[in-house]
C-alpha cells in the first residue's frame, strides 16, 4: 500500500485542498525510514513506512538532519503532488523533522490558519 496520484492528478481529486504553503499540515508519528539520501547537496529524500503503508517525502534544506535508514521519526508536513522530469508522484513536503521514540502511529490534521 502507498500513496498514488489519481487520474485527475491529485489526491483523489482533493489536490487543491493540500497544495501550497497555506494548506493544511499533517503531524505524523510512528514512521520508519526505509531509505534516506541527500539530493542536490542540501535536500533530504526519505522513503518511509508505517503500519504496512509506504510513501516518499522531501525535506528541503534539511540534509544535515538525515536520521539514517531504519530510524523512527516524526514529521510535520504538507501532502503534495510533485512533477519531476515529467513524472508525477504523491509525496510529503516536510516542514519539521525530529527523531521519534517508536510510538504507535498517529496522524493529526492541522487546518490552515
Amino acid at each position: 500500500r502507498g500513496a498514488s496520484v489519481g487520474a485527475r492528478g491529485g489526491w483523489g481529486g482533493a489536490a487543491p485542498l493540500w497544495a501550497g504553503a497555506g494548506g493544511p499540515m499533517l503531524a505524523l508519528r510512528g514512521l520508519t525510514t526505509t531509505e534516506t539520501r541527500v539530493v542536490g547537496q542540501k535536500h533530504l529524500q526519505l522513503s518511509l513506512s508505517c503500519a504496512g503503508a509506504r510513501g516518499e517525502a522531501i525535506c528541503f534544506n534539511m540534509a544535515e538532519q538525515d536520521p539514517g535508514r531504519g530510524a523512527a521519526i516524526e514529521l510535520l508536513a504538507v501532502a503534495d503532488v510533485d512533477t519531476f522530469r515529467g513524472n508525477r508522484r504523491a509525496r510529503l513536503r516536510v516542514k519539521h523533522l525530529v527523531r521519534g521514540h517508536g510510538q504507535a502511529p498517529f496522524i493529526a490534521y492541522i487546518p490552515p490558519q
